[in-house]
């Protein structure tokens, strides 16, 4: 009786330590599948064009529907002809095709990658600390955002992946492992180095690997779709659309090409889809020639700093509904898709849709599929202020851009424990223990985790770190500088056609006025239109726009100092010293900014 007693306790506690498999896996029966998304569609149909979902358990397709248009002007309906982009979800297939060779000993995922690079292209790359593959997984191999034309209204203009990576090389301005940025370009170097150890093109590679094992014959992957006639022909079939609070919009065929092809190129047909999507849960996988190869694919290469909690699995991410979910989101100019699924239960959902950055079914559906995540407010530490996406440019020109995109301004409510987003509907929910979770009320949620002490939020794929005040008025000042600068030319140029029509503008000070303000103008407005303009890091044309800005910047402090003593030897008038002042502005707006640097 003992005995008994004792594994009854031992069972008990047992069952008190290990999560309840059960009750996080699937919460709709397959009976009632068709039933429940029909409903869920109907409550949204009016915010609806087309959705193509497919739901998946131990590797096999349990339900597979389409709803809506393809194309609402001619009213085609969705099939499973119909072509959807998969945008990022195509960066799956290079996490696949690593695990393949890793699997097969032809990768060390803590080797530096230009271990399998070409000697000569391993040579052109300048970046300063190791990377390995395990960071280009978890995308911290700490490389900012780049400034090459991610999109091409013609594939003949694309270079080859090899010189496209090294031409828009970004700077890495992070220590690898220390900083979660999601990156299209780790992601295309690491095809990059699938397409060196394998010595075939990356696109051959997954066809042969991928494609042709699981018979995807309605997928293609290269930036045009020339690898699969079928998706090249049907894609045209296929239009865009942006339907949110009622307003619609049409973007036509919307086609473009993708660069770097291997972040985001894939596109093919729903059925296809889903013959890639179950393999993750189907425990005879035809991905992988060895069995334990998916398993360890499905092992946390990443963590949430001080929580016991996954956030990157070799590639995929997670999130938390009513189960902790793995699988990977995509965006295109005009289509969405998802993939997200239950390792532990085996099952799993994908969404194609023809819209843009539609989050209803890409999200909201692991609510249906897998229920509510469990939302009991602990007021915690605030974190309330500005934020800024550690995806951004930090370095170089372009470093404005920190300042106008991924900014997150959180601010406090009335409620305790709840903070909002300071513009839209977004809401910040304590959680405790240094976790928030945020949902935009439309599909998308997922949790935030505060680093420690720091003013760090770790997101869903990327970091978020508040800004200092110092930073925050520098931007400030930029933008008020920005203006009076073209205020400044804007009067200078006013100015001179008044001594146009006074004929006082054949003097010497106003001649070199009238050049200063030439110099002045291009100063502003050139500096700000070229360096934004350009696409990606020319080493030498930089170099000439700085030392063009540098000479002007000179002509134009030469020619105030010249108004100015000229004023004081009674030579000149006030009018010209504070037209020449006016124009030192542009100087002043250069020297501020360092060339899209800032001096903090």
């Amino acid at each position: 009786m003992k005995k008994i007693i004792a594994w009854v306790l031992v069972l008990i506690i047992s069952l008190t330590l290990v999560p309840n498999v059960h009750a996080t896996g699937f919460k709709v029966e397959d009976k009632d599948l068709s039933e429940s998304i029909h409903q869920y569609i109907e409550k949204r149909k009016e915010a609806t064009v087309s959705v193509a979902i497919g739901v998946f358990k131990s590797g096999k397709v349990v339900y597979e529907g389409y709803y809506g248009y393809i194309d609402v002007e001619n009213k085609l309906r969705a099939s499973k002809d119909s072509i959807y982009e998969w945008g990022s979800v195509s960066k799956v297939l290079t996490w696949v095709s690593v695990m393949q060779l890793e699997g097969a000993g032809k990768i060390d995922f803590d080797e530096d990658i230009k271990t399998y690079l070409p000697k000569d292209f391993a040579k052109k790359l300048h970046y300063k600390h190791k990377v390995t593959m395990k960071d280009l997984m978890n995308h911290q191999a700490g490389f900012q955002e780049v400034t090459y034309p991610i999109e091409y209204q013609d594939a003949k203009d694309i270079p080859p992946i090899d010189q496209l990576l090294l031409s828009s090389e970004p700077k890495q301005i992070y220590t690898p492992g220390t900083v979660t940025a999601y990156s299209n370009w780790s992601t295309s170097l690491a095809a990059y180095v699938v397409e060196s150890i394998a010595s075939e093109p990356f696109y051959d590679y997954v066809k042969k690997h991928i494609f042709n094992p699981l018979n995807m014959t309605k997928t293609a992957i290269k930036p045009d779709w020339s690898d699969n006639t079928f998706v090249q022909s049907h894609r045209k079939q296929s239009k865009a659309y942006s339907y949110i609070d009622g307003d619609q919009s049409s973007f036509g065929q919307s086609v473009v090409h993708i660069g770097l092809y291997p972040s985001g190129a894939a596109a093919g047909t729903l059925d296809d889809y889903l013959k890639f999507t179950a393999e993750f849960t189907n425990p005879n996988t035809k991905l992988f020639q060895k069995a334990d190869t998916l398993d360890r694919m499905l092992q946390a290469t990443s963590q949430y700093t001080g929580h016991d909690i996954g956030r990157n699995y070799h590639g995929l991410w997670s999130m938390d509904y009513g189960t902790h979910l793995l699988g990977h989101s995509g965006n295109t100019q005009g289509f969405s898709s998802s993939i997200w699924f239950d390792p532990v239960s085996r099952t799993g959902y994908a969404v194609m849709t023809n819209e843009v950055g539609e989050t209803t079914y890409n999200y909201g559906l692991s609510e249906l599929f897998f229920g509510k995540p469990k939302v009991d407010i602990q007021p915690d530490d605030a974190i309330s202020g500005v934020y800024f996406n550690k995806r951004t440019i930090d370095a170089e020109f372009l470093r404005m851009i920190k300042y106008f995109a991924g900014i997150l301004p959180i601010s406090k409510t009335d409620n305790a424990g709840v903070e909002k987003l300071m513009i839209g509907d977004i809401q910040f929910t304590h959680l405790g223990q240094h976790v928030y979770r945020q949902d935009d009320g439309n599909g998308l949620a997922f949790n935030l985790y505060k680093k420690g002490n720091a003013p760090v939020l770790e997101g869903f794929t990327s970091d978020y770190e508040q800004f200092k005040m110092i930073e925050l008025v520098s931007a400030i000042m930029l933008l008020f500088s920005m203006l009076v600068t073209l205020v400044c030319v804007v009067i200078s140029i006013i100015m001179n056609i008044i001594r146009c029509i006074r004929r006082k503008h054949r003097t010497i000070f106003a001649r070199r006025n009238n050049i200063a303000l030439f110099a002045s103008t291009f100063n502003s407005i050139g500096f700000f239109y070229i360096w934004m303009g350009m696409n990606t890091y020319n080493p030498t044309a930089v170099l000439f726009i700085s030392i063009m800005f540098i000479v002007l910047s000179l002509g134009i402090i030469a020619n105030a100092i010249f108004q100015f003593y000229n004023k004081i030897k009674h030579n000149n008038t006030w009018a010209n010293v504070c037209c020449a002042l006016c124009l030192c502005l542009s100087v002043v707006v250069v020297i501020f900014f360092e060339l899209y640097k800032f001096w903090i």
